[in-house]
């Protein structure tokens, strides 16, 4: 299915993808969210939103994951397939945490009951014994156990330390040396123990020069009396990492039969991690896993999730006998947040999520969405931004098909009006005889005639105070809206003497077409008034 990047990323679906990929525990989980886009058919959004809902259901539960990131594991993968290689330290505690957070999934999605999680999870590898095999060797710090195998070793090499360091502290306490040296504490100079001699009495204490300070005011030097214990020191600590490395070796044998299961087992940990993660996102952004439907489009208390608490709250509903919205009104009065939402939303719904918006809302599945928005001009193509519309345009006629969703910002704009609302009223017709459902912006008066001369087309306007001149971001679904721009323009400064002027240039029809539409929005505000009578009424009825 076509994927239209560039009206993913108008819409910042990849955005909100990005914040998901916050929500990941595991390398795998976070690759694969980057790299997934919305599902196309009805079949596998309900079947992604019903694993993330089961996750979802868990946190309400508060059954949680432990929190932990698990290490990436890809670049040591190719090492075991070599013939003789060794896994060292860090890889094999690297692996091993990985393989407990495989296991830790695993053991959380098996208390959710669902076809589909459960299928996964019998497909599902066991990695516990390279657990075992990893921390029978190492604690989860990374440092080395105590084995039988090296005990020997540590216990000679103690030994050996406890001799060097009696030497050393007799040496040190000892007035006449304590005397020549830079400090009576000693130091390690290519693992082997040395004292800080002050550089004019070097000669005083015989004994191999390791090295002389940047100053060149101190000698480190290893007194005779230790050479022979330090070289003890080394031959045991190099018996010891032999030893060290037979036991890596053989954990990597073991570890390297795993090999495809590891691999396996990346891919599950990949899609469990992705599911807890959108459910996460969900839970954090007080979603709610809204209802399919097949046409109709119903969306309340809608609240974009990239304006956290600024969001104003935005219901939009389109019948289900309409394809074609038309949205008109003033600018800044929320009709491109109208578009912008109504698209993202969609996008979010068939990634799996759950959405910021009240209990009852409805969406259908669309099997693309394509979206013109802002101002696109280009200086790089040399393309006014009438241009560039049209050639996004153009692009979104030819992948325009059946159950795509289509949001339009300004629609025959930036052009003459005449012939701009000419092109808008064709496009029109082409979308709605492939059964795209449609979202337009304009302020062109002919497209609001257009929707009412269109059974499947209805115009729709966003509220604004005349008072306050705000928007109220209230989409008004049946009446077209004013752009109010001499009123606006008034309220900002402008001098009366231009304001009436302009006026006189407005046609008679265009002013009877302002007071209709003003009598329409009265008539509107008075029935919204009395209907919040009447279910006042019915509550106290009730209580």
């Amino acid at each position: 299915m076509y994927m239209h990047e560039h009206s993913l990323a108008l819409l910042d679906f990849f955005r909100i993808r990005n914040n998901i990929q916050g929500y990941t525990r595991s390398h795998e989980g976070a690759s694969l969210i980057a790299e997934s886009h919305p599902y196309t058919t009805p079949a596998d959004v309900l079947k992604e939103q019903s694993c993330v809902r089961d996750v979802f259901l868990q946190f309400q539960k508060n059954k949680y994951l432990a929190p932990t990131q698990s290490p990436d594991i890809s670049l040591l993968l190719p090492k075991l397939t070599k013939e003789g290689s060794v896994l060292e330290i860090e890889e094999l505690l690297a692996l091993g945490l990985w393989a407990k957070t495989y296991e830790s999934f695993k053991t959380f999605f098996s208390e959710i009951q669902n076809s589909t999680v459960t299928a996964l999870l019998e497909q599902a590898p066991v990695l516990t014994e390279i657990i075992r095999t990893v921390f029978h060797i190492l604690n989860e710090d990374g440092s080395v156990r105590e084995l039988s195998e090296l005990k020997p070793f540590l216990g000679k090499i103690r030994k050996l330390e406890q001799d060097i360091q009696k030497i050393t502290a007799s040496m040190c306490s000892d007035n006449e040396i304590k005397a020549i040296l830079q400090n009576d504490l000693p130091t390690q100079r290519d693992g082997r123990t040395v004292l800080a001699v002050k550089i004019t009495y070097k000669s005083r204490v015989p004994g191999i020069v390791h090295e002389i300070s940047d100053t060149g005011q101190t000698a480190f030097i290893e007194p005779e009396i230790l050479v022979q214990k330090n070289n003890e020191l080394v031959e045991a600590e190099a018996e010891y990492q032999r030893e060290l490395l037979a036991i890596l070796r053989k954990a990597t044998s073991i570890i390297s039969t795993f090999g495809y299961a590891i691999l396996e087992a990346r891919t599950i940990l990949g899609q469990l991690d992705a599911w807890h993660a959108k459910a996460h996102y969900s839970l954090v952004s007080k979603g709610v896993f809204i209802e399919y439907a097949e046409h109709a489009i119903e969306i309340y208390h809608a609240r974009h999730p990239l304006l956290g608490a600024s969001a104003v709250p935005i219901s939009i509903v389109l019948p289900e006998n309409k394809r074609e919205l038309i949205i008109t009104g003033p600018n800044t009065g929320g009709k491109t947040v109208t578009l912008k939402t109504m698209g993202l939303f969609a996008l979010m719904n068939q990634f799996g999520l759950a959405l910021p918006v009240a209990e009852g809302s409805r969406l259908p599945v669309f099997e693309t969405v394509l979206v013109d928005l802002g101002d696109e001009q280009s200086i790089d193509d040399s393309l006014s931004t009438f241009s560039a519309h049209i050639k996004t345009i153009a692009e979104i006629t030819a992948h325009a098909s059946q159950n795509s969703l289509i949001l339009l910002d300004e629609l025959g704009s930036g052009t003459d009006p005449e012939e701009g609302g000419a092109l808008a009223m064709a496009l029109l017709d082409y979308f709605r005889e492939r059964k795209c459902t449609v979202f337009v912006t304009s302020h062109l008066s002919v497209l609001k005639n257009y929707a009412y001369n269109h059974k499947e087309t209805i115009n729709g306007s966003v509220e604004f105070d005349k008072v306050t001149l705000c928007p109220t971001y209230n989409l008004i679904i049946g009446f077209p809206g004013e752009s109010h721009a001499l009123t606006i323009a008034e309220r900002y400064g402008m001098p009366s003497a231009i304001i009436e002027t302009a006026k006189t240039y407005c046609s008679q029809n265009q002013s009877d077409v302002s007071k209709l539409l003003k009598e329409l929005h009265e008539k509107y505000q008075e029935l919204e008034s009395k209907n919040y009578s009447l279910d006042k009424i019915r509550q106290e009825l009730n209580e």
